[in-house]
C-alpha cells in the first residue's frame, strides 16, 4: 500500500471542522504565531501533519515517534509541500517501521542548506 496526497486530502475533508477548531484553539505559541503570519500555510501544515499522525499511529508509532516525525514534517513544509512531506514520511514509516529524518536542530540545518545553500 502506498499512500498518496489524495488520500490525505480526502481524510482532511472528512475531518475538516474538528481539525480547524483544534488548530485555532491550539495553545502552542508557535502554532498561534504561524496561524497569524501565514494562515493558509499553517492550515496545510496542520492538516497534513494530523493526517500523517493518524497514519503513523495506525501503523504502530508511539507518541515519541509521532511527535518527532511531525516536527520533521513541519520543518520540511517550510519551503516545500506539507502534503508531500506528510505522505513521504507516512510511507517511509509504513515500509520501514520508522523514518530516517527526525525533527530538530540537525534537520533545521539541513533544510537551511537545502533552501539557502551552505553558509560559511
Amino acid at each position: 500500500m502506498t499512500l498518496k496526497i489524495e488520500d490525505a486530502k480526502s481524510w482532511v475533508q472528512e475531518n475538516y471542522d474538528d481539525l480547524e477548531r483544534n488548530r485555532l484553539e491550539c495553545p502552542d505559541e508557535t502554532v498561534q504565531m504561524i496561524n497569524r503570519m501565514i494562515p493558509d500555510k499553517s492550515r496545510e501544515m496542520w492538516n497534513a501533519g494530523c493526517w500523517m499522525a493518524e497514519q503513523l499511529r495506525e501503523h504502530g508509532a508511539n507518541d515519541e515517534q509521532v511527535s518527532s516525525i511531525q516536527m520533521a514534517q513541519g520543518q520540511r513544509s517550510f519551503g516545500g509541500c506539507p502534503w508531500q512531506a506528510a505522505v513521504d514520511y507516512a510511507n517511509e514509516f509504513i515500509e520501514n517501521g520508522d523514518t530516517e529524518e527526525k525533527g530538530g536542530v540537525e534537520l533545521a540545518i539541513k533544510r537551511n542548506n537545502e533552501l539557502f545553500g551552505a553558509q560559511g
